[in-house]
């Protein structure tokens, strides 16, 4: 993102942005959506997951997508669950 537009989709949870933090995209060209893959505090998938980040694309489906989790496992599905979104 340092180089080319895109946008960084976090899909974390709430108390993990509020007690880690946010991603500081400053200096970059790209765009930060924060989109919960699950639910807190129970885990449940987020229902809205598609539609939240159809908004954040503006439903651009050319816009390059890069996924942040805490540990790799919630970003994978959620890009998995984008690809087969188109």
């Amino acid at each position: 993102l340092e180089h080319n537009p895109g946008l960084l989709v976090d899909v974390r949870t709430l108390p993990e942005w509020q007690f880690v933090g946010m991603p500081n995209l400053y200096g970059t060209q790209g765009e930060l959506a924060m989109i919960s893959w699950k639910n807190y505090p129970d885990f449940s998938p987020n229902l809205r997951f598609a539609e939240e980040l159809h908004n954040a694309t503006q439903g651009n489906k050319d816009t390059p997508l890069l996924f942040l989790c805490r540990s790799g496992g919630r970003s994978t599905d959620a890009a998995l669950a984008a690809t087969a979104l188109g």
